[in-house]
């Protein structure tokens, strides 16, 4: 799973030698803290893979003062009354 890195003799490197492996090294570790600080808010990783430890990503807008819905002052969308129904006539009626 883990892939094996040679390890040069440290005492039979050269100075130059010595700095290019501390680059290769310091830059191993920059990558590898990146991959370990990944989370489903920074990467494409679903939000299920996190952690349970992991906190909830944080609101993208800051919340401002409003409610949620109408604000005071709007005049709202209803819809028109029913028209009065027609008067019913009343009348006697018979069997035959």
């Amino acid at each position: 799973m883990t892939k094996k890195h040679p390890t040069p003799a440290v005492n039979s490197l050269t100075l130059e030698q010595a700095h290019e492996l501390i680059h290769k090294l310091l830059d191993r570790i920059t990558e590898l803290e990146d991959r370990l600080n990944q989370h489903s808010g920074n990467s494409s990783k679903p939000p299920s893979s996190d952690g349970p430890g992991s906190t909830p990503s944080a609101r993208l807008r800051p919340a401002c003062g409003k409610k949620r819905g109408a604000q005071p002052g709007h005049k709202g969308q209803r819809r028109g009354r029913h028209p009065p129904p027609a008067p019913l006539s009343v009348g006697s009626f018979y069997p035959p």
